[in-house]
């Protein structure tokens, strides 16, 4: 029976323990939710001040959520310490809802920052993406006349069939670069009149076109290889 009783007693204070670092992560972490929110909400002011609304809309979106979702966790905070006595599973539930908020709070709040400083970064070095972006497309134009003379002289030596799927590839990718000029344009346009949401979009997606340019060409290389 002594044996019992004095595992019993070891178990319950392996609780208390468990009970007291839970109780001390909870603490810890609201007051961490805390600071973080307020730094994040200083970052959305800087971010809105030099993107503008529209492209912080989303990270706004967060902010008040959170705000909205930890107000149950400040609740669950002032009565942990009000005059009520409460039982240990009480606490116990309460400090793990409070953990449990503030790591979804920190975790979005990280997730919207990343992507807000991605925005940042775009709108900053636009000037250098699009001045790279016109030269990958210059140099892909002065290899259009090459792949020509490429897919002429295949035509030669392999059926229509097998051809089908860089007939057209030397033609495809000078509309590709083509628009790939036209779109650092309007994002340098788009830029300078304060769109910089319209601005980082045109320029990803003339980007993504001097992507699929380089691409298509590359398979007017490799298709006697494959």
């Amino acid at each position: 029976m002594a044996g019992f009783w004095g595992k019993r007693k070891r178990e319950e204070q392996a609780q208390q323990a468990g009970d007291a670092e839970l109780a001390r992560r909870a603490e810890q972490a609201i007051v961490a939710a805390d600071e973080r929110i307020r730094t994040a909400a200083d970052e959305l002011a800087f971010a809105t001040a030099e993107l503008g609304d529209a492209m912080t809309a989303d990270f706004r979106a967060a902010l008040d959520a959170i705000r909205t979702h930890m107000s149950e966790a400040f609740q669950l905070h002032q009565l942990n310490h009000d005059e009520i006595p409460d039982t240990a599973e009480e606490l116990r539930t309460r400090n793990a809802r409070i953990a449990q908020l503030c790591q979804w709070a920190e975790d979005l709040i990280d997730e919207k920052s990343a992507a807000i400083a991605g925005a940042v970064s775009k709108v900053r070095n636009a000037p250098e993406i699009g001045a790279k972006v016109r030269a990958d497309a210059a140099a892909l134009t002065a290899q259009i006349p090459q792949a020509r003379a490429m897919i002429d002289r295949l035509a030669t030596r392999y059926a229509d069939s097998a051809m089908q799927r860089i007939a057209r590839s030397a033609d495809e990718a000078e509309q590709l670069a083509s628009f790939a000029l036209h779109g650092a344009d309007v994002s340098e346009r788009r830029r300078a009149s304060g769109r910089n949401q319209e601005a980082v979009l045109a320029l990803e997606t003339a980007t993504e076109a001097v992507r699929r340019a380089a691409s298509l060409l590359d398979a007017v290389e490799d298709f006697e290889i494959e």
